[in-house]
């Protein structure tokens, strides 16, 4: 028996290695710089299931009987809803069938076949968004789970009567997403039900059910989890600071500007006039040159300044924090970034390829040297006022 307990958790550790493989960035996780996530109503991030599979009832040996492992069906459906990117609560119910044997005469078995209904009450945990990131676009997810299970045959075991258990259950669910609306996934399932589920009493070894099924699952409502991140809305407020000052000295010069003849006015109207700087930052997670959305808004306030100042030749600059990473790599991320925005301004807004040069500095250099998670930044440099 304890040989097949070791094949039992063998198996569910084997479905997680495919997927536990997947490369860790170069860059440590900072936990300073965590996005926090909320809900924008309780409506949000649930989910409907169903599915089918087969079941493989691990009845054990006793006295030297060796019973048939047969796969039988399975059918199940599901609700459930995800409280954070990490955790959630899932009910789910399943009809399945089982074959018990016993002993028969002459050295023969005698077999029984009976349905039961399960209902488990499981404690999800998305193993991909607490490793790599909240992503609700990624491929695959991992999600482990566990619970207590109800389980009630229909049919009298060998000891003539209808069991029912309140066993543990544990297992594993592999996500793939389809849409924003639909995931398909293959799930497997172990439930630790007791030898008196199928009635053959005579020792007290577990008798695990294990399941692998198969099906689709429903996402409700069109909003998932919204990110906030204090650092980047400091950022924001210190951005604003900076336009705020660089204001209020364009106001003391107009203050101490002495009164223009008509002369004047017209000479200064004949002057070109170069355009204003451009102030916009777009912040970028550790280790990524993906613009998130709520950077989007950045990069789409700098085409419309691009879009009011058409002669106006810009400068993108990416960088890349120096705590984190080496320089060589640093150098390469901050190129990804500064590439990944200038398409943005390209290809969604449509801004002459010509009139954006791309620059990278990686971590060699700090705009932002007393706050080293704001350096994951792609910086716009207006090249008339550069020079």
């Amino acid at each position: 028996m304890k040989k097949k307990n070791l094949i039992v958790f063998g198996l569910m550790l084997v479905t997680l290695l495919p997927f536990s493989s997947t490369n860790v960035s170069a860059q440590a996780v900072d936990t300073s710089s965590k996005n926090h996530y909320y809900e924008t109503s309780f409506g949000d991030n649930w989910y409907i299931s169903a599915g089918a599979g087969v079941n493989f009832y691990m009845q054990q040996k006793i006295n030297g009987f060796k019973p048939d492992h047969p796969l039988t069906i399975l059918g199940s459906i599901a609700a459930g809803k995800w409280f954070t990117p990490y955790l959630g609560l899932r009910l789910e119910g399943n009809y399945g069938e089982l074959k018990l044997y016993k002993p028969g005469l002459n050295g023969g078995k005698d077999k029984k076949n009976i349905g039961y209904l399960g209902f488990y009450g499981d404690l999800t945990w998305n193993l991909s968004n607490t490793f790599w990131g909240y992503n609700p676009e990624r491929v695959v997810d991992v999600i482990p789970f566990g619970g207590i299970s109800y389980l009630a045959t229909l049919k009298d075991n060998f000891a003539g009567w209808k069991p029912w258990e309140l066993p543990i259950s544990l297992g594993v669910k592999v996500n793939f997403n389809i849409t924003h609306l639909i995931d398909i996934y293959i799930q497997d399932r172990f439930v630790f039900t007791s030898q008196r589920f199928s009635g053959m009493n005579g020792s007290h070894y577990l008798e695990p059910i294990m399941s692998l099924s198969a099906g689709i699952t429903f996402k409700l409502g069109q909003n998932r989890f919204t990110a906030y991140n204090p650092y980047e809305e400091q950022l924001l407020v210190n951005n604003l600071n900076d336009k705020i000052n660089m204001l209020r000295q364009e106001l003391n010069k107009c203050e101490s500007r002495k009164c223009l003849t008509e002369a004047d006015v017209k000479k200064e109207i004949a002057q070109d006039c170069p355009p204003c700087d451009l102030n916009s930052v777009v912040r970028f997670r550790i280790n990524s040159a993906v613009i998130s959305r709520e950077q989007q808004v950045n990069v789409f306030n700098a085409a419309e300044w691009m879009k009011n100042h058409p002669k106006a030749v810009i400068e993108v600059v990416g960088y890349a924090d120096k705590d984190t990473g080496t320089p060589e790599y640093n150098m390469e991320l901050s190129m990804r970034r500064a590439q990944a925005v200038a398409k943005e301004l390209t290809t969604t807004y449509k801004i002459d390829k010509n009139r954006i040069k791309v620059i990278a500095k990686g971590s060699t250099e700090q705009p932002y040297p007393d706050h080293n998670d704001w350096n994951r930044v792609v910086l716009f440099v207006n090249e008339h006022s550069s020079k």
